[in-house]
């Protein structure tokens, strides 16, 4: 979303689940859940049983506050790309078929659990709380052309609005320090070359 104070957009499920699967092979790094089943945790925690398209980009936003405040928990947005619409909706047990742009509010699991959902498009979106969806848009989803040429090959584009820059500025140097620190040490030349 173009007033997001941040994001974190995942290029495929699919890619992740594969990738990070031969990462920690090649890392030789235990891990006691693989990745598929983090992912299917995930799913079951948010009432997904199915239906979602692991091929396209899945969205983790915070929101500006309001009037370009600050921003809380509850302007978290998820927005998870859907392939069978009727198949991701059935374990929340609607009533009714929601329309787009419809917000729907769902019972909480917990704590931490999305209060409502909408779906706007080929996606189903959680919020914490339903103003927050109401500011989801059509117009306020839109990426350019240039813009999804530029990141098209990236697996992870993590976005720091304005807002979010001023949180950070303090110890930014110490992150690209321990960045160069952790890039240096690696063996693989191209890895080095990259980082």
């Amino acid at each position: 979303p173009k007033e997001a104070s941040g994001a974190i957009v995942l290029r495929s499920i699919h890619d992740f689940k594969t990738k990070s699967a031969k990462l920690l092979k090649d890392l030789e790094e235990p891990m006691e859940e693989e990745p598929g089943k983090l992912v299917a945790e995930v799913y079951k925690s948010l009432g997904i049983e199915g239906g979602v398209d692991e091929k396209a980009p899945v969205v983790l936003t915070i929101l500006q506050g309001k009037a370009g405040g600050n921003a809380d928990l509850e302007s978290i947005v998820l927005m998870v790309p859907i392939a069978d619409r009727a198949k991701i909706l059935a374990g929340y047990k609607l009533e009714k078929k929601p329309k787009d742009h419809e917000i729907i509010a769902i019972n909480p699991g917990g704590f931490l659990s999305p209060k409502a959902i909408v779906v706007r498009g080929k996606y189903l979106c959680f919020g914490f709380a339903a103003e927050h969806l109401k500011r989801l848009t059509d117009d306020s989803l839109v990426v350019s052309a240039a813009e999804k040429q530029q990141f098209a090959d990236a697996d992870i584009l993590l976005y720091l609005g304005k807002h979010a820059w001023l949180l950070l500025w303090d110890d930014w140097d110490d992150y690209l320090g321990k960045l160069d620190g952790y890039f240096g040490r690696r063996k693989d030349e191209e890895e080095r070359r990259v980082g």
